[in-house]
């Protein structure tokens, strides 16, 4: 036989060398046998425990021997070492698993074997064994499973590993470790088939959620090795040879196995705390025994049976917790536990420090020797497994309310067991306070505020708000700090959970008012939700009265109105008759002298009145004395004095507790003007863009305070003079837009001479012992009359002329139309004289400030009608219908004229031409060209009312001459004389604009025509000039 031999030389320490690596030990011969010695381990099937428990037969068995035999070598023959120690390591085959690699087949169990024997080897350097030389461990196939030792199906191996550790005077420190493994070659490994029971436990359901306890039911779990028939019986714990169980829970039934090679198939049975007759079993710990048994070709295999314990209390209370009974009136006290089983439920209440002989009983707590008599008692059915509640209402037996305290309560269960009963094993016992403490959750008195500067407090009505726990009779009485009734309000039940209040007026019960003070509240609640003895009880507040105020007192200054007012503000706390006096300013007010109604100097004003509370008042005061004067600006000092009730009147009177005086600032100073403007007429205009300024002027302005008023208007001259008198002396509000207006003339009635003047305003006080003087003007231009918004539309052959324009005024108008070239000298009379220059005249009477259309029809004063031509015309006109004419137009010396005299021109184009630019074209032209001599001529023809210019360049762009022609008439040729034709023209003399001879060569002549009639064409040609 081949034996597998891996050696493992740790360390040598050797005295000579000749000595090192002489010394040897090995496993020879690794092997399995049965209990009786025979050799199983090349048995076909490999060798095998079959069996649990020892059966007597031979092989296979419940074990086997687990063997190796050990070898030795020495270097000398007179010396011996001793083999220390034989360790058998049993491991069970995974997939994959290497005999050699603890890793991959890690030690299930370890066997070993000390002072294994001794090497002696009669001859040197030569192979001998230990002696004795096979050394056998048995195993029975177990071990260690999650604590406890059993066994599990599968094929299994070990490793057998021989050490020493021995000191010789030759060798030194000899240190042999070598490890054989089995199953080796031609080897099976060990097969373990037996019916084992093994990891097994039972466990209690754990009940509660604050305080779990062990109940039933019992879950019993354990593995088998393999599937067989098991029985699981419970048995007193005096049963100790197991014949006689109460409960029987598997009963020769079959469970699985948990799998073969590893496999964790648990098997689960419970019990619940019953026995074979469905009885509670009472209270006590109670042994389990399990048995099993399989059968296979190899006989019946019963296992080793399995025992343990379990510990019952059938009946338990758990997670107790309580509530106490607390302030409301339908308060209860709570209890709240869990049952580990459905029961009647006993809850017993005890006075406070109530004890007990012993609470470890199993009854009610009557038979636990209380200390006390038990004043409730309350039985009700809960179930298991759940929070149950149980109520207390605070009542004895006899439905009487209890007073505050920590009651005991004690708890106890009870389940019927067929013909008995099971309790629970002891009381639980806890305090369970009753707190309702007093019925009142709150006094807090308050009065009503007024006023900011400052509050006032301590004011009817009072408020006495409360708020009670639960419903009581409540009465509240009002006292004095001397301990006397001032008022009973309320004498009544009151609801709870709400904030009840109690209002107080502030007077005593005949009426009158309290003086100021301190005072007391005293709230009675009398409760009947508590024990008689603690019905009834007081709660008491102090608090401030003071009725009669003054606040929010101040002044409103007179500033700058003659019509406004100075003020004195305040707010009363009740109604109240006041006194206010105004003295002069040397007055001094001394607030020792309070209430200030002796002694005091006549006030220059005075109001006595009654005024309301609660309201903010103003007293006016107009800055004037009793006579009705307005006083100087200054500081006058004032006292306010209130007092509840009228003089004379004989009801006690109570004055205001503050001291009110002050000063009345009156600070009018100079009447200002807030604004002031001057805003003329601008009439609407049809033709311009012109703005004019036309009467009448609007004149506004604001005053601070009302005031006698003059409106002037005067001259810029050093020493002013008055033209016009707007308005004098009359009265104007103040702080509103007053508006006056002025017609831009006299007083005379006649219009003002053109020119600019001044706006003047005067403003004075009224009162007679005050005069303040404020002047403002403004300077403005004065045209009153006006020709204005003038437009012309010249005579064609379709339409007549027409002058267009308005007058400022109803006016005698004067239109003359003139000749072409007509001026006017510095007196404006018509050069030539009108005799052979006027054409046309035109008078009349016209509306004011609307458009007005004058029409010529192009004839003359003789009715012939008048050639093309730019003619001038002349509008004049005077308010003064017999200063001017009505048949020649002429006026007067000194008449009043318009400040405007209109002049311009007056287009007439009657010939007819179609396309101007063709025909100043056509008929334009430069002659002689080529140039010869000094007299070359431009014919430039005029279609239409209009303006020509001339530009003559060279060839460089350079300009060399220019001329302009302006006013031109129409159907002519520009330097026409006489009869205008072809012949006549401007004369070119070769000159530049510089007056030199300019040289031969070519020159361009640009001429451009702009139409001025009602045509608006722009013309423009290029004639070439050669001057050879």
């Amino acid at each position: 036989m081949k034996i597998l031999r891996k050696f493992i030389i740790l360390s040598a320490v050797l005295f000579w060398p000749s000595f090192a690596a002489a010394q040897q030990a090995w496993i020879d011969v690794i092997s399995v046998k049965s209990s009786t010695g025979g050799v199983q381990g090349n048995d076909v099937f490999g060798p095998r425990i079959e069996f649990d428990r020892a059966t007597g037969a031979i092989y296979p068995s419940d074990r086997l021997m687990l063997c190796a035999d050990v070898n030795c070598k020495v270097s000398d023959s007179t010396m011996t070492f001793a083999i220390d120690q034989l360790d058998f390591e049993i491991f069970k085959f995974t997939s994959g698993g290497n005999p050699y690699d603890p890793a991959s087949t890690p030690p299930i169990r370890t066997i070993s074997i000390y002072a294994v024997g001794d090497c002696v080897c009669p001859t040197a350097s030569s192979n001998c064994t230990t002696t004795p030389p096979e050394k056998c461990a048995t195993w029975d196939g177990s071990y260690n499973l999650n604590g406890l030792f059993g066994k599990t199906n599968g094929e299994y191996g070990f490793r057998a590993t021989v050490k020493t550790n021995y000191v010789s005077n030759q060798a030194g420190n000899i240190s042999i470790q070598q490890t054989s493994a089995f199953p080796g070659q031609n080897q099976k490994p060990i097969v373990v088939d037996v019916t084992n029971i093994h990891v097994y436990r039972a466990t209690p359901t754990v009940v509660g959620k604050i305080t779990g306890v062990a109940a039933q039911p019992y879950n019993i779990l354990y593995r088998l090795s393999k599937g067989a028939t098991v029985n699981i019986s419970l048995h007193d714990t005096g049963d100790t040879t197991f014949t006689s169980p109460f409960r029987n829970i598997v009963n020769n039934l079959p469970r699985i196995g948990e799998g073969v090679p590893d496999g964790t198939l648990t098997n689960g049975d419970f019990w619940d705390g019953r026995d074979n007759q469905g009885r509670v079993v009472p209270k006590g710990v109670y042994l389990g025994r399990i048995e099993a048994y399989s059968t296979d070709e190899y006989g019946l295999d019963t296992a080793y049976p399995a025992t343990f314990y379990m510990e019952l209390d059938p009946l338990q209370i758990t997670d107790v917790a309580i509530k106490p009974l607390g302030q409301s009136a339908t308060d209860s006290a709570l209890i709240s536990f869990m049952l580990t089983e459905a029961a009647t439920v006993y809850l017993d209440i005890y006075p406070p420090n109530t004890s007990f002989g012993n609470i470890n009983c199993s009854t009610s707590s009557d038979g636990c020797t209380p200390s006390a008599s038990r004043i409730k008692r309350i039985i009700e059915e809960k179930n298991g497994r759940t929070t149950v509640n149980m109520y207390w209402d605070g009542k004895d037996e006899s439905g009487v309310m209890q007073c505050d305290g920590n009651y005991v309560f004690a708890i106890s269960a009870v389940l019927p067991s067929g013909a008995t009963q099971v309790w629970t094993s002891k009381l639980s016992v806890g305090t369970i306070p009753i707190s309702r403490g007093l019925p009142l959750a709150f006094l807090s008195p308050s009065s009503t505020v007024i006023g900011s500067t400052p509050s006032a407090a301590g004011l009817d009505p009072f408020y006495f708000r409360y708020s009670l726990y639960r419903p009581g009779n409540v009465t509240l009485n009002i006292r004095d700090m001397s301990g006397n009734l001032i008022r009973q309000l309320v004498n009544e039940s009151r609801s709870s959970g709400i904030t009840n209040v109690e209002t107080w007026d502030g007077k005593r019960d005949n009426g009158y008012w309290v003086s100021s003070g301190t005072y007391r509240a005293d709230l009675i609640v009398t409760d009947p939700y508590t024990c008689p003895s603690a019905q009834s009880s007081t709660h008491t507040v102090t608090f401030l009265a003071d009725l009669f105020r003054i606040v929010d007192a101040k002044t409103i200054p007179l500033i700058g109105d003659a019509t406004g007012m100075a003020g004195i503000q305040f707010e009363f706390s009740q109604a109240m008759w006041a006194d206010i006096n105004i003295y002069n300013q040397d007055v001094i007010i001394n607030p020792s002298n309070w209430p200030w109604e002796s002694g005091m100097p006549t006030p220059i004003y005075k109001v006595s009145n009654v005024y309301p509370g609660r309201n903010k008042i103003t007293e006016y005061w107009d800055g004037r004395d009793e006579s009705g004067y307005m006083v100087a600006d200054g500081r006058y000092p004032f006292t306010l004095v209130a007092h509840s009730t009228a003089p004379g009147s004989g009801a006690p009177s109570m004055y205001a507790t503050d001291k009110i005086y002050g000063y009345v600032d009156v600070a009018r100073g100079k009447i200002i003007f807030a604004g002031f403007d001057v805003i003329p007429n601008i009439p609407q205009t049809y033709n311009s863009s012109d703005v004019v300024k036309l009467p009448p002027y609007e004149i506004d302005y604001t005053l601070t305070r009302q005031s006698s008023v003059t409106i002037q208007i005067m001259t810029l001259d050093a020493s002013p003079v008055v033209k016009a008198n707007v308005i004098n002396g009359q009265i104007r509000d103040a702080n509103v837009l007053n508006r006056d207006f002025w017609d831009g003339k006299r007083d005379d009635g006649s219009y003002i001479t053109p020119g600019p003047y001044n706006v003047r305003i005067v403003a004075r006080d009224i009162s007679t012992k005050m005069v303040a003087v404020t002047t403002v003007q403004m300077t403005i231009d004065v045209f009153p009359l006006r020709i204005y918004d003038v437009s012309i539309a010249p005579l064609t052959l379709e339409n007549p002329a027409v002058i267009s324009y308005q007058v400022s005024e109803p006016m005698k108008v004067v239109t003359k139309i003139y000749k072409p070239g007509t001026t006017f000298d510095s007196f404006g009379n018509a050069v030539p004289p009108e005799s052979s220059s006027l054409v046309k005249r035109i008078v009349g009477v016209r509306p004011a400030r609307t458009q007005i259309n004058e029409y010529w029809d192009g004839t003359d004063l003789t009715l012939n009608r008048v050639p093309d031509g730019n003619y001038v015309f002349k509008v004049y006109a005077s308010t003064d219908t017999n200063a001017i004419d009505s048949v020649t137009g002429n006026y007067s010396a000194g008449a009043p004229l318009a400040d405007d005299v209109i002049v311009s021109n007056l287009p007439v184009v009657k010939t007819a031409v179609g396309d101007l630019c063709d025909e100043f074209e056509k008929q334009t032209f430069f002659k002689p060209n080529p140039y010869v001599g000094t007299n070359g001529k431009f014919v430039i023809y005029v279609p239409s009312l209009g303006n020509v210019s001339l530009k003559i360049y060279n060839l460089a762009g350079d300009r060399v001459y220019s001329k302009d022609f302006t006013g031109l008439a129409g159907d002519s040729y520009v330097n026409c004389t006489g009869v205008c034709g072809p012949n006549d023209g401007f004369v070119w003399d070769k000159k530049n604009s510089a007056g030199k001879q300019v040289a031969s060569g070519v020159y361009i002549a640009v001429l451009r025509y702009e139409a001025t009639g009602g045509a608006k064409d722009i013309c423009q040609i290029r004639k070439k000039i050669l001057i050879p």
